[in-house]
């Protein structure tokens, strides 16, 4: 029977020593994994990416322009924002990359858009520590450029409601008050004259719904003025003055016509003048003596339109005819009338108090 033969000493030692070595590299292994995976888990990138796939490539930009610039949204909602931006893009196009950290740990992304930057964002380390003290990142900025829509300025009755996407404008939005109408200086004694405001909006996004109303609720149409560089409220012009008026205001330029060319005397004229006012003594000194001579006239295409009320028994309208005077062997002479008579009711006719050439 063999003898069974005992570990010296020393290997007893050796292996002990090896066996120690290999739990040793095994911990120092484990503990440099966790090390290496906690700094893994804690870098900005997977802060960036997770932003840019929130916002960005799901087309969800209006919530991130809400919670780090909402001042831009200050007509327009973050639904509307993210469709009419959807309108304009494709998120393939987008991409994202790092451009600058700072000394704090700040670190700063571009996001491109067909190779065109169109917003900025920084991921920053807060307080909150991970294993071996690795801080973990959060967003903390952002900045979208979006290509701003040029400012819309519209000219409104006073009084009146603008609104802007569904926004009613306050009064600081008024860029200029109390805008006189044409007609403003041509009003009675006692009669307010109408007056407008400009209404400028800046700073949106995309072209806005604008809708107005008048001090009584009723809907404005809105049209643009391409000299004025604005939407204006065309004048409403009163349908039943028309139908109540229009004979007699064309009476009356027809008789103011023919005073002109000499046919007819001031009195024919002058009865439908308020003699408290200027117009009268004005159309009385006209010297009608320069007119050529002739043996007759006619008086033809007479209208009467553009019926405006500035208040009980105050009105303008406008007049327009053709008046031919006629002599034998001249060429006819033709004279264009194009006046607005400006009426108040004294007693129960009404006068003009004003008139003015166009």
């Amino acid at each position: 029977m063999m003898k069974e033969k005992k570990m010296s000493r020393y290997m007893k030692i050796y292996l002990s020593v090896l066996a120690f070595f290999v739990v040793l590299l095994i911990i120092a292994a484990i503990i440099l994994w966790n090390f290496l995976n906690a700094y893994e888990e804690t870098r900005p990138k997977h802060v960036a990416k997770k932003v840019f796939d929130d916002y960005f490539a799901s087309m969800k930009i209006g919530q991130l322009i809400e919670a780090y610039e909402p001042e831009k949204l200050e007509f327009e909602t973050v639904e509307g924002f993210n469709q009419k931006y959807a309108e304009t893009v494709d998120p393939k196009g987008f991409d994202y990359f790092s451009v600058s950290v700072d000394e704090q740990g700040n670190e700063q992304f571009a996001v491109s858009y067909d190779n065109k930057r169109i917003a900025y964002f920084t991921v920053s380390p807060t307080e909150k520590e991970a294993s071996f003290g690795f801080n973990y990142y959060e967003l903390t900025d952002a900045e979208v450029f979006v290509a701003g829509y040029p400012d819309v300025s519209v000219v409104l009755p006073k009084g009146g409601v603008l609104t802007v996407n569904g926004k009613k404008l306050e009064e600081k939005y008024i860029s200029e008050k109390d805008i006189k109408d044409k007609s403003y200086d041509y009003m009675p004694k006692d009669v307010e004259g109408i007056l407008y405001d400009k209404y400028t909006v800046s700073g949106l996004l995309f072209e806005p719904t604008v809708s107005a109303t008048d001090k009584d609720g009723n809907k404005l149409d809105l049209v643009y003025n391409e000299n004025e560089e604005c939407y204006v409220t065309p004048v409403v012009y009163d349908t039943e003055l028309e139908k109540a008026q229009s004979s007699y205001c064309i009476k009356i330029a027809t008789e103011y016509t023919k005073f002109l060319s000499n046919d007819s005397y001031f009195g024919a004229v002058g009865a439908y003048l308020d003699k408290n006012y200027e117009i009268y003594k004005r159309v009385r000194s006209i010297q009608v003596n320069w007119v050529r001579d002739h043996s007759g006239y006619d008086i033809y295409n007479e209208k009467a339109t553009e019926f405006v009320k500035y208040a009980d028994d105050v009105f303008s309208c406008r007049v327009t005819l053709t008046e031919k005077l006629t002599r034998p062997g001249y060429k006819d002479h033709v004279e264009n009338i194009d006046i607005t008579l400006y009426l108040h009711k004294v007693g129960n006719k009404y006068l003009v108090y004003e008139m003015v050439n166009n």
